[in-house]
């Protein structure tokens, strides 16, 4: 592979390093009874069990902290920690802050003060307190001056207080990816990866900050060879180029041209390309959505792109800077122990897979200071990913008795109660996970995993009310998240708003790559023609539901009433077998009249009312699937109307119109929550 230059070798190991990881990952193959198998731990477990979010490969050297002076600062989006001194770190939280409002002059959608996923930055005074934690590859050192550890719950940032430019140029690239995840979680890998390199050049000076400074290695690379534009736009995450081989550094450095010549240089061709990047997010084909977005061949703006690598015709792009900025920064430094230190270090090689390090690096800090509730909450997370559940929940049930103000801790019991819940129903459990994750996002809004977790938490305790509010702010800050959106259609599918889930689910059927995802979407559309079934029968049983009458005695005696036979409550229940001749037909079962020595079953389908008879009631099988099956069936209108399967054969017999239909065979009552399929 071609790399030239510190940086760009630092961002295509941390490439590499996060796609691996999976950053989009927190899959949401939920469901509740009706999807046994498909558990939603096996995704928000994402957030623990794969706290491992760098491959074994990416391997962290480290140690128990030195002694020294730790000093910690919080600004409105970032908390830093360091052994340099308060005055260093508070230049290095102004930077990022700095860095944060310049990208965010470009997307104002990105400008408002919510705090955002939190973002832990760990100043190093010099290298020899930073080595131990810098990052190996393949069992060979990868020398930075700083690097990003992003995760679902928490993204780090590394570096020493003399970190150069091209060391940050990895670290802006990272978190450029973090704050675009606000505009798309699903942007195309060119439109990502071009603004990313387009940002990662960023420099402040004065009341000014500039983009687009030269990347030689870049250059350098274009000027052998570049990659045409309708090649471009075909890579995808899946994508051979994109993920291994020479092509992967043409890739990077094409995506970098194409946005430094548009966003910088051609406004035009910018608005063309979000439009571009719009229609393949709503299942284009990239072909077709260039030639709808561009109007000309793809050729064109290839010679557009040629001309403009010329170094002479490129130039940099420059923002003023909000001075407001600098307030940000303005709270004080507070000192920090030696084993609030180690925790906050152990956290950091918890999420980089270093078990035993992190292990000892823990348990010296509680050592030092039992109750400090990071320290528990990172060794309790650590603990839950090797299964050692119950020693897990001890400590994090220590870390949240002893911090009600720490949104870590909290959202890490939350994760750690969702695992525990998963197995059963679980509700003591998903109360205890909404309390505490409810109490995240009041410490921290706009953390939107643990709003995401917290709205499949209301799902699961059958508030759909509150899951829809819970998701849609989600997807107010990560918009395309399809996890999120598949999650908020559960939720509209149980209020009846099923013509807004439909029109969620479409897209993701269309366009979605991840065949779970898209798979998943089939299942809620045809459940929201289920659904719309039975919301509709039950319209109709309401509009003609009969006068409750006395009890007839019927002429010639029929069996006395008969207690249905309970089935398992397995989930989709085993149904009768058909036999030859018979029908099934699904309803309300809405009365059973008893006259003439004979019952008359009354079960709504749409549209009509079935009416079956049968000589006796034990001439009928009554099978329940149901947690409370009833007592007895007997003749009446039914209490409840319980959604049935009806099997019933044609009647031999001439019967005047409207009297019977067929003969009843035997009646299934279904469980709570069956959706019958269309």
């Amino acid at each position: 592979m071609v790399v030239r230059g510190a940086a760009d070798r630092e961002i295509a190991f941390f490439k590499r390093v996060r796609e691996r990881k999976g950053v989009s990952e927190f899959l949401i193959v939920h469901g509740f009874s009706s999807y046994p198998k498909n558990r939603v731990l096996d995704n928000t477990v994402a957030l623990v069990r794969r706290l491992l979010l760098t491959t074994t490969a990416c391997i962290l050297l480290a140690g128990p902290a030195r002694a020294a002076d730790w000093t910690s600062l919080r600004t409105e989006h970032l908390l830093l920690l360091g052994d340099a001194s308060p005055r260093d770190i508070r230049d290095v939280a102004l930077r990022f802050e700095q860095f944060r409002a310049a990208v965010s002059s470009a997307f104002p959608r990105l400008a408002d003060d919510k705090p955002g996923p939190p973002v832990v930055v760990i100043v190093f005074r010099d290298q020899r307190a930073y080595e131990p934690y810098q990052p190996r590859f393949n069992g060979k050192p990868v020398k930075v001056g700083g690097y990003f550890l992003g995760s679902r719950d928490v993204n780090y940032i590394t570096l020493t207080v003399g970190t150069g430019r091209d060391d940050f140029r990895a670290v802006y690239h990272e978190y450029t990816h973090l704050l675009l995840q606000r505009l798309s979680a699903n942007l195309s890998p060119w439109f990502n990866e071009g603004l990313a390199e387009y940002f990662s050049t960023f420099e402040a000076a004065g009341n000014a900050a500039k983009f687009g400074i030269f990347i030689d290695g870049h250059l350098d690379l274009l000027s052998r060879g570049r990659m045409p534009v309708s090649e471009l736009f075909a890579v995808t995450r899946d994508s051979k180029t994109y993920n291994e081989g020479d092509r992967r550094s043409v890739f990077y450095a094409q995506s970098w041209l194409l946005m430094h010549y548009a966003f910088g240089e051609r406004g035009e061709r910018w608005k063309q390309l979000v439009t571009l990047e719009t229609l393949v997010e709503n299942g284009a084909a990239p072909e077709a959505a260039f030639q709808q977005a561009f109007g000309v061949a793809p050729s064109v703006l290839d010679g557009e792109l040629a001309q403009y690598a010329q170094r002479s015709l490129m130039r940099f792009y420059a923002v003023p800077l909000d001075q407001r900025v600098a307030t940000r920064v303005q709270t004080q430094p507070v000192r920090v122990s030696e084993a609030e230190a180690q925790a906050r270090l152990g956290d950091l090689l918890v999420h980089a897979g270093r078990t035993e390090e992190a292990t000892l690096l823990l348990e010296t800090s509680l050592k030092a200071s039992p109750d400090l509730p990071l320290a528990h909450a990172a060794l309790g997370l650590l603990l839950l990913r090797q299964k050692q559940s119950d020693e897990a929940m001890a400590h994090l049930e220590r870390a949240v008795a002893a911090s009600d103000t720490d949104e870590f801790v909290r959202f890490y019991y939350g994760v750690a109660l969702m695992d525990r819940a998963a197995p059963s129903s679980g509700d003591a459990d998903i109360a205890k996970a909404i309390t505490a994750l409810e109490q995240t996002v009041q410490l921290r809004p706009g953390f939107t995993d643990a709003q995401r977790l917290l709205g499949y938490a209301y799902l699961r305790s059958r508030q759909p009310g509150k899951a829809r509010d819970a998701l849609r702010q989600v997807l107010q800050q990560e918009p395309g998240d399809q996890n999120a959106t598949l999650m908020l259609a559960d939720a509209l599918l149980q209020l009846g708003a099923f013509g807004e889930a439909r029109t969620l689910l479409g897209p993701i059927v269309g366009r979605a790559t991840d065949t779970t995802i898209k798979e998943r979407a089939r299942e809620l559309l045809a459940r929201s023609a289920g659904l719309e079934q039975q919301q509709q029968l039950r319209t109709e049983a309401a509009a003609e539901r009969p006068v409750q009458q006395a009890e007839t005695t019927p002429e010639q005696p029929v069996a006395p009433p008969v207690p249905p036979v309970a089935r398992s409550q397995t989930f989709p229940p085993v149904l009768r077998e058909l036999k030859t001749g018979e029908t099934r037909t699904y309803g309300l079962f809405t009365e059973i009249e008893c006259t003439r020595g004979q019952l008359l079953l009354h079960v709504r389908e749409l549209g009509q009312t079935l009416l079956l008879r049968a000589a006796r009631f034990d001439a009928i099988d009554f099978i329940s699937y149901r947690s409370s099956t009833p007592a007895n069936i007997s003749c009446g209108a039914r209490p409840t109307q319980e959604a049935v399967y009806v099997t019933w054969r044609a009647d031999e017999a001439t019967l005047p119109s409207g009297t019977s239909q067929g003969i009843a065979v035997a009646v299934e009552l279904l469980p709570e929550g069956f959706v019958p399929s269309r």
